[in-house]
C-alpha cells in the first residue's frame, strides 16, 4: 500500500505558510466533509474594493467568478457571513508553492464586507479560512 499524500483519491486539508511582518505562520486548512470539489484558500488581506487570497499554485483565468464560503476552524466566534460570489482580477505567484490572487466582490452589500474586515483583522494573527467554488454565474453588465 503506498501512503504517498500525492496518491490519495481525496484531499483532506491544505498546508500554508502566510507571511506576518519577517516570519511565517504555518495555517492548516481543513476541506468540509459538505463541499469536497472547492479550492482552499487563506484570506491575506480584506478592503471595502476586493480581497486578497493565497491558494495553492493554480491556473485560474481573469474574469472567472467563484463562490467563497468561509469555514471557522479556528473556534470562537461562528462566521455569520453567508457565501458570496467573487471575480478574480489578478493572480501573481509566490515562490514555487502558491499564487496569491485578487478578487473583487460580486454580491456582498457593504456592510457584509465590514462584517468580513471585522472578522478577519479581530485578533492577532487571526487568518480566516475560506473554500471556492466555481460558478457559472454570468457577470452583470
Amino acid at each position: 500500500m503506498n501512503n504517498d499524500v500525492e496518491n490519495r483519491k481525496f484531499e483532506r486539508s491544505q498546508f500554508f505558510l502566510v507571511q506576518k511582518d519577517k516570519d511565517f505562520l504555518p495555517i492548516w486548512v481543513f476541506k468540509p466533509e459538505d463541499n469536497p470539489s472547492g479550492m482552499l484558500g487563506v484570506l491575506v488581506d480584506v478592503s471595502q474594493g476586493g480581497l486578497q487570497i493565497l491558494m495553492q499554485k493554480n491556473s485560474l483565468v481573469e474574469g472567472q467568478q467563484f463562490e467563497m464560503s468561509l469555514i471557522n476552524q479556528i473556534g470562537g466566534d461562528e462566521i455569520r457571513l453567508p457565501p458570496g460570489i467573487i471575480e478574480l482580477v489578478w493572480s501573481s505567484e509566490v515562490g514555487s508553492t502558491y499564487t496569491k490572487c485578487g478578487f473583487t466582490f460580486n454580491s456582498y452589500s457593504s456592510d457584509e464586507i465590514s462584517m468580513l474586515i471585522a472578522q478577519t483583522f479581530d485578533g492577532e494573527n487571526k487568518f480566516m479560512r475560506c473554500i471556492l467554488r466555481e460558478t457559472n454565474q454570468n457577470k452583470l453588465m
